[in-house]
């Protein structure tokens, strides 16, 4: 959907994945969801998304790690 350019949808697919997916997929589900927000230009879902994912993964690599 994202390659199709239909941006809502391949959103809805990757929240779709967030339901009893393990960790790593739902790590992945939310920065597709993020990404593909941003590049919509719906800069505050897409901060919301990942103030979600830090909330729900306080200790995770990715947030904690630096350039």
């Amino acid at each position: 959907m994202q390659q199709l350019h239909l941006l809502p949808e391949a959103i809805q697919a990757w929240e779709n994945n967030l339901t009893n997916a393990p960790v790593k997929q739902e790590w992945e589900a939310i920065f597709n969801i993020a990404e593909q927000e941003i590049v919509q230009g719906d800069l505050t879902n897409a901060e919301e998304t990942l103030a979600n994912f830090l909330a729900q993964f306080p200790k995770a690599n990715s947030a904690t790690s630096r350039c």
